[in-house]
């Protein structure tokens, strides 16, 4: 059971270093374009 529970918490982890990740590159990609906009 303490095994499952690690491996759930394993992937929860990862989806939250992705979405991070991913969300992360999002605000790059607005500021890079407001930025190309402003210019």
């Amino acid at each position: 059971m303490v095994s499952v529970n690690a491996h759930h918490f394993c992937h929860f982890c990862n989806f939250c270093i992705l979405l991070h990740h991913f969300i992360g590159l999002h605000i790059i990609y607005v500021y890079y374009v407001y930025a190309d906009f402003n210019i």
